[in-house]
This record gives structure tokens, C-alpha cells and sequence, in this order.
């Protein structure tokens, strides 16, 4: 009766581990753009892991604040390298956009 208990117990144990080890693990990303009023310029900041870049653009229709192409961009060449948009959120003219990408093991 003990081996069983004992067998069981090992058993349930390397089950629980195995789903711990599992999961998958991911590294995040967060893009958002922010500009002036009627500018036809803004800026693209993006923060990966521990890398934060700002990318500069301009637009030809609209205003930087009405035209989202330049991010919507931005957002779909991540998407292309590996990352998936997984939220987003927005705060006034700034739409922000969460991704995360499973990272190698």
C-alpha cells in the first residue's frame, strides 16, 4: 500500500513540475506614437525588453495625430519579425499597442 502511495506521489509530482516547466516564457514590447496638434510629424517610441528606440516620421495626408499608417506600419514588420499584438490601449491621440514574442529556450 505504501509503494503505491509512494508511486502515486512521484507520479503527481513529475505531472505538477512538467506543467510548470511548460509555460511558455515571452518578451514584451510596447509601441506607441505621440504628437502635436496639427503637425504633420511625429514620433514612434518603442521599448523592447530592455531596448528602447524612438523613430521619427512624417506623413503626407492628414496630420500626424489623424493618420496612424506610420505606426500601423511599425506594428505589422514586428508582426512580420515574430511578435504578436496581444492589447492596446489608448490615452487621447496616443494609441499604444502591446506585443510579446515566445522567446528562444
Amino acid at each position: 500500500m505504501k509503494l503505491k502511495s509512494f508511486i502515486l506521489t512521484i507520479a503527481l509530482s513529475l505531472f505538477a513540475l512538467s506543467g510548470l516547466l511548460a509555460q511558455d516564457k515571452y518578451e514584451y514590447a510596447i509601441v506607441y506614437s505621440a504628437m502635436g496638434g496639427g503637425s504633420k510629424s511625429g514620433i514612434i517610441y518603442v521599448t523592447k525588453g530592455k531596448e528602447y528606440e524612438e523613430i521619427p516620421f512624417k506623413v503626407d495626408k492628414g496630420t500626424a495625430t489623424s493618420n496612424f499608417l506610420p505606426l500601423l506600419d511599425y506594428v505589422e514588420k514586428m508582426e512580420n519579425e515574430g511578435w504578436q499584438m496581444y492589447s492596446t490601449g489608448n490615452n487621447g491621440y496616443i494609441v499604444i499597442y502591446y506585443l510579446r514574442k515566445k522567446k528562444n529556450q
